[in-house]
């Protein structure tokens, strides 16, 4: 009998060893601290039958201990010691966790990830050429999850209801398309249906995830408000907006910019949601360093606006940072208040997590799940609080002109350090959540308070 075939008649026993082999290999490389190696060690020391009520789970352990643990070794670990005081796990139920760890395990040691050579330029040049096959790879896959939301049977049927119906709905009477009086199918995006209570059509991207909850009928599932049943698995989900101007601000003291009120824009997609930590980390190189993700669809955070720009670039079609026109263009929905509430901030109740309190009664929130609050009359949720919403345009110092279409600024080279934020963050008061209002991070800082809302351009 071979290493193969005794591993899959003895599943748990070859486990024990490739884990112990495996902790042993990665203390040497990454030192970690003492509590997460108990945590290691007790997973190697419980044998079938046992009684799981003192073993630590590993969703206990702090964001720096989790920082070496890969997203698949903490689903196995949690599903097997996941499990509440005064339960045990059956030895069936063992052996087909960690038999499936296994399985994994041995494809993974089957793959070469490092390789030397006596010509230190033939390595360079390996390094390189296998770093760029795996990126052609990577957007060879991105490419068919695009191309089968727009031209697979089911996409081509659902997209020609969507331009039917775009075509005679109200809220897109007269838009100019980019080629001509209506809609084409947009690669990545798969129509979901009209939200019955913002008359918009809604789409989801499938290259960050898979569509809504699905009722019966095939249809997503909404509740009486028209919101759609996410769940981590979800894609971003996108609402195609009209195209027209940002209302103007009706206060006297007004943060509002002039300019902004004279871009005329286009139709373009804006997503519901803030970008959630699962959707970031199906797409991006950087992944797992988000504060909240021990909880359920958390905006992606803790990502500067290069590392943004980097993930953008990796094969998801037309999707952007919006220009902050287009930000408060959504945001305001057609309202001219200082929210879209209205003027007073305890209007925000219900609507924003951001620190809505009277100045000498402070409470302080904390980062939540996207979509747990109501939306505006556009369908987009959380434009207020939770995270810092980062947008393309640069921040101060600028006279550049605005971009047709979208109102971009982009003020060249010398200007690119700062770029500009809107919408604050749950700690921030609501004063600076006003729609007017523009915040600024640097382009290379990473902060658990600033994450995105992404755009999508209509394309021909």
């Amino acid at each position: 009998m071979n290493l193969r075939e005794h591993a899959r008649a003895n599943p748990l026993r070859h486990a024990k060893v490739a884990s112990r082999a495996g902790s042993e290999l990665r203390r040497q490389r990454f030192p970690l601290t003492a509590r997460a190696h108990a945590i290691e060690d007790a997973g190697h020391r419980h044998s079938i039958g046992h009684a799981w009520s003192t073993a630590p789970r590993l969703g206990r352990l702090g964001w720096q201990e989790r920082l070496y643990a890969s997203p698949e070794r903490v689903r196995y670990v949690e599903e097997v010691l996941g499990h509440g005081p005064q339960q045990s796990i059956s030895e069936h139920r063992l052996k087909e966790v960690l038999g499936r760890a296994l399985r994994e395990l041995l494809l993974r040691c089957r793959e070469r990830r490092t390789w030397r050579f006596a010509d230190g330029q033939l390595e360079w040049w390996h390094s390189l050429l296998t770093t760029l096959e795996a990126d052609l790879l990577w957007q060879a896959r991105m490419l068919e999850v695009a191309r089968e939301a727009a031209f697979s049977p089911k996409a081509k049927a659902r997209w020609a209801e969507a331009i039917e119906a775009i075509a005679r709905a109200p809220k897109y009477a007269g838009q100019k398309w980019p080629t001509g009086e209506r809609l084409t199918p947009q690669l990545g995006l798969l129509p979901l249906g009209e939200n019955p209570a913002t008359g918009l059509w809604e789409f989801v991207h499938l290259q960050t995830g898979t569509e809504p909850t699905l009722g019966p009928d095939g249809r997503v599932l909404r509740d009486g408000e028209g919101k759609l049943a996410l769940t981590p698995e979800s894609g971003m989900i996108v609402v195609l907006l009209p195209g027209g101007r940002v209302p103007t601000d009706e206060n006297e003291a007004s943060l509002q910019r002039d300019w902004i009120t004279r871009v005329d824009l286009d139709p373009f997609f804006l997503s519901s949601c803030e970008l959630t930590h699962e959707q970031w980390d199906r797409v991006s190189l950087r992944r797992g360093f988000h504060y909240g993700a021990d909880r359920p669809l958390v905006p992606a955070n803790n990502n500067s606006w290069n590392d943004i720009a980097a993930m953008l670039q990796r094969g998801l079609g037309w999707c952007d940072f919006p220009s902050q026109a287009r930000w408060e263009y959504g945001c305001r929905a057609g309202t001219t208040s200082s929210w879209w509430p209205g003027n007073d901030s305890k209007l925000l109740a219900g609507v924003a997590n951001v620190d809505y309190s009277e100045p000498n009664r402070r409470h302080y929130p904390d980062i939540q799940s996207v979509g747990s609050l109501r939306p505006n009359a556009f369908g987009l949720h959380d434009v207020y609080g939770n995270v810092w919403e980062l947008c393309g345009d640069v921040h101060l110092g600028s006279d550049a002109t605005p971009r047709k279409s979208d109102g971009l600024i982009d003020g060249g080279a010398d200007t690119l350090e700062y770029r500009v934020a809107r919408g604050a963050a749950w700690h921030m008061p609501a004063v600076e959540a006003q729609s007017s209002f523009t915040g600024g991070e640097k382009s290379v800082s990473r902060s658990h308070t600033v994450g995105v809302r992404l755009s999508i351009h209509v394309t021909p």
